[in-house]
């Protein structure tokens, strides 16, 4: 017998879907004369690590969403398919810190 309710199934798309650090990273050392690694991103709170506000940090977080260079950010791979079969189980709502929309994530999903 078929459930009354649907799954629903949450997902975070930073570094989930896509590969989002590295790539902010990249944009962040080219944009603003840094040398970071991935591997010097060792807090949540990436204003610690880039000695900056959290304003600058959100300021320089929209910037790098508006290019192509995010726009265009391949997922990783198996990502699309896994998240497609969870999709046919159920409601499927994503979120990014980013402030990513559906509307920029479902062609990702296409």
């Amino acid at each position: 017998m078929k459930s009354q309710y649907s799954m629903k199934v949450g997902f975070d798309c930073d570094d989930i879907l896509v590969p989002f650090v590295p790539s902010f990273v990249d944009y962040h050392n080219v944009h603003y004369g840094t040398g970071y690694g991935v591997e010097d991103i060792t807090d949540y709170d990436i204003s610690k690590v880039f000695n900056i506000s959290e304003k600058q940090v959100k300021e320089r977080i929209a910037a790098f969403v508006s290019t192509d260079i995010f726009k265009n950010m391949p997922a990783f791979p198996g990502a699309v398919e896994g998240v497609r079969t969870l999709s046919q189980e159920g409601n499927l709502p994503y979120w990014s810190a980013t402030g990513e929309t559906s509307s920029m994530i479902s062609p990702r999903l296409s």
